[in-house]
């Protein structure tokens, strides 16, 4: 049996340069529309500061009905307090409404949390908090920086491992926190599975 051959890969973004972006995430609607959704900032901090300071990205996207043509780069979360740092997002659909996990770190503390968008709108907004730590954007590495990984600060590193999954109103999320409120604390996988109509 032959095996026609695939088309060309397509453009559809290029980086904004080291530092400035954190790790993507792609999901596929059922009816196919596409969401590329990552973090991002237009300052970086200085790379000597000591302690080390973390970016502070947004959550950007693209769309694209076709695969081929992709829209214009978007804010997801406008609604979020300015100077939240938004890192590792996971992105998946559920058919009705589009999911994000990802981890919020301000200058108090890091949460991770649940964010929603219909399926038809650009704009996400918190549904669920599912856990928090009391660590500063600047104390714990969410991938956004990686100058942390040379830090001499007991920085918490929790890798990045996220996954999220959704069927109707029944979403599941895995993320990785330090077992306890204390930072060096060994780093631990948890899974929510939540119905949230």
């Amino acid at each position: 049996m032959a095996v026609s051959p695939s088309p060309p890969p397509k453009v559809a973004a290029t980086h904004a340069g080291l530092g400035k972006v954190g790790i993507p995430s792609l999901a596929a609607d059922p009816n196919g529309p596409l969401l590329w959704v990552w973090g991002q900032t237009d300052l970086l901090p200085d790379i000597d500061a000591r302690p080390p300071v973390q970016p502070r990205h947004r959550l950007f996207g693209i769309r694209s009905d076709d695969g081929v043509s992709w829209s214009p780069p978007f804010e997801l979360a406008p609604s979020i307090a300015a100077g939240t740092h938004m890192g590792l997002p996971a992105v998946t659909s559920s058919g009705t409404h589009w999911w994000i996990l990802t981890y919020l770190a301000d200058d108090r503390e890091t949460r991770v949390a649940l964010l929603r968008a219909d399926r038809g709108a650009g704009r996400f907004e918190v549904v669920r908090t599912l856990a928090r730590r009391p660590f500063p954007a600047d104390q714990i590495s969410l991938m956004a920086s990686y100058m942390f990984r040379f830090s001499d600060q007991d920085t918490p590193q929790i890798g990045d491992y996220v996954g999220l999954a959704a069927v109707g109103s029944r979403v599941g999320a895995a993320f990785v926190l330090p077992a306890t409120e204390v930072p060096t604390s060994r780093a631990t996988v948890f899974v929510a599975i939540d119905e949230i109509g």
